[in-house]
């Protein structure tokens, strides 16, 4: 954990996209509510302007570092972001089922996450096995 603003880790390049996108203006934190929508997963949901910026620099930064925390955020953890709209919500109920007021509110509308592809393989992709020799022996069994 850094202790200030300007303090980088051993993956410098890696570390300022990061550090950019955790100051991401719009954020939803873990278990909390806002715009409209109550965020019950273990991380942050990001803007996805703050995704995308974050996936153009890991790309740009291009070395291993960036390549396994775009293919862990973006590819197995599968973060989804959010867009922005706005829409008439209510803001003062009554009686538990009708609405007094009504207002524009911009509203977050979960989208899903885009794979990072960096053009080389996935680091959560199956092991390539090879394949099995065919057996040159064949059994037939015929019913009784």
């Amino acid at each position: 954990m850094a202790e200030n603003y300007e303090q980088l880790g051993e993956h410098q390049e890696t570390d300022r996209c990061c550090r950019e996108h955790d100051h991401c203006q719009h954020l939803i934190h873990p278990f909390t509510y806002k715009y409209g929508h109550r965020n019950l997963r273990w991380h942050t949901i990001s803007h996805c302007d703050c995704d995308r910026r974050l996936k153009d620099c890991l790309s740009a930064v291009n070395n291993t570092a960036s390549r396994v925390v775009g293919q862990a955020f973006f590819n197995i953890i599968q973060v989804p972001c959010f867009e922005l709209v706005y829409q008439e919500v209510c803001v003062e109920s009554y009686l538990y089922v009708w609405c007094r007021n009504y207002s524009r509110m911009a509203v977050a509308v979960l989208k899903d996450p885009v794979m990072f592809d960096y053009g080389g393989e996935r680091i959560d992709a199956p092991a390539n096995r090879r394949p099995q020799p065919a057996s040159s022996t064949t059994t037939t069994t015929t019913p009784p």
